[in-house]
């Protein structure tokens, strides 16, 4: 497993700057904020039948991808990784 550093843009009431943590894939890295924020982190990155949400985005090493691309992209030692969720309305 790689060490990489990751951090969440999520309004929680324990918000996690960034953590640095031991993981193969994003999803990895989902399950762990997942235990630090609680289960209301969970609807973040998942809808209701389980699929990824989509308004949900990730950053690795800077890059931008859709929470879908950056599942199926290895992890490597000193990767850094954001999360964020568009935001649309008015």
């Amino acid at each position: 497993m790689s060490i990489v550093k990751a951090s969440l843009l999520f309004p929680t009431s324990k918000p996690q700057e960034q953590v640095e943590l031991t993981a193969d894939t994003i999803v990895d890295i989902i399950h762990a904020f997942v235990r630090l924020c609680g289960d209301e982190a969970t609807k973040y990155f998942y809808l209701n039948n389980g699929d990824f949400n989509g308004a949900t985005f990730v950053t690795i090493n800077e890059k931008l991808f859709t929470i879908r691309e950056a599942a199926k992209i290895p992890l490597t030692d000193g990767d850094k990784v954001f999360f964020g969720q568009a935001v649309d309305g008015g």
